[in-house]
């Protein structure tokens, strides 16, 4: 089980969350339309962190080499273009990373769950026929 998160790293996702918004006002107003308060979302964000927190734990990818992320780059310039310029390696050197680092978790999580599938009878009872 993974460990509960900090009061300060709830409260630095809760700033990442205002930032979103223009204004104070804006940010209460979304809060307002949601019908959240500031401690459902502060729940909420608690629950995002210890989910990361496991996913991390759990499903922990090496990080890529520098082949690798050469190699990602070209395969996905499309992906690293903005304003019709192709952004510098250098400059999307991170986001590359976080691609990379992205795709090769899921693809272990895909893994773990069709391992689980295959060991189980699991009935998905939204697609289940009355």
């Amino acid at each position: 089980m993974p460990p509960e998160p900090s009061a300060d790293a709830i409260e630095r996702a809760a700033q990442q969350v205002r930032a979103r918004f223009a204004t104070a006002r804006e940010y209460e107003s979304a809060l307002e339309r949601s019908g959240m308060g500031e401690a459902r979302l502060h729940r909420m964000l608690r629950d995002e962190l210890r989910m990361r927190t496991y996913l991390d734990q759990r499903f922990t990818v090496p990080s890529p080499s520098d082949d690798e992320l050469g190699q990602y780059y070209r395969d996905h310039l499309g992906s690293f273009t903005r304003g019709g310029q192709i952004v510098p390696f250098d400059a999307a050197r991170a986001e590359i990373t976080t691609a990379v680092t992205a795709s090769r978790r899921s693809a272990l999580i895909s893994d773990w769950v069709r391992g689980l599938r295959r060991r189980a009878e699991i009935s998905n009872l939204y697609l289940m026929r009355r």
